[in-house]
């Protein structure tokens, strides 16, 4: 079995694409989505969380996400002890995903922040979504309710695109002009001849 890592900016539609890959049999872990569960349910992140933020940083059971964002985004110190109780945890129930979907040629994990969490490390073959700045900004608007200033400050935060280059040798175009279909089905054919040669 080989591991296909998905990653990409805010907005650039990475949710759309591993969507595609699930659609060819490949099983896609979501590790946002995981790591969401783990810090409003795993009762060991739940404390370490609440070591650092204080216990009010709870409210009715889930993870004050929005007051989580603002302190990591003052305190970068913050920011790296967070990652150190979620990420391994995460990665244990990766793990357990690929245990479970052993029996498939190819598993993909879906993360926006695959190069920093040091993710990629685990990847077989490291796909980017990529689409521009302008649309991304747009859809994250509609989906999220945020203003085009608030996301531009959330791409900023992120890894670059022209970074991420640098660790992902494949890219797909998501600009609502290209068809993703396509560039899905032609990536899966090269993964699967490099894994059969």
């Amino acid at each position: 079995m080989k591991i296909i890592g998905i990653t990409g900016g805010i907005g650039s539609g990475k949710s759309t694409v591993a969507k595609v890959f699930n659609f060819y049999d490949v099983p896609v872990f979501t590790a946002d989505t995981e790591g969401k569960i783990i810090s409003d349910c795993n009762p060991i992140a739940v404390e370490s969380i609440k070591k650092l933020f204080g216990n009010d940083i709870y409210v009715d059971g889930k993870l004050n996400r929005k007051s989580v964002a603002a302190q990591v985004f003052e305190d970068k110190d913050k920011l790296l002890q967070l990652n150190q109780i979620i990420h391994p945890l995460v990665k244990l129930s990766f793990d357990n995903f690929c245990n479970k979907n052993a029996n498939k040629s190819f598993v993909a994990i879906e993360s926006a922040i695959l190069i920093e969490s040091g993710f990629y490390n685990f990847v077989d073959f490291s796909v980017m979504v990529s689409a521009p700045e302008s649309l991304r900004i747009k859809r994250v608007v509609l989906r999220d309710g945020l203003t085009p200033f608030q996301v531009e400050s959330r791409i900023n935060n992120q890894l670059q695109e022209v970074v991420m280059e640098k660790f992902c040798k494949y890219k797909i175009l998501n600009d609502d002009k290209s068809l993703i279909t396509p560039q899905v089905k032609k990536i899966l054919d090269i993964f699967s001849h490099i894994k059969n040669s």
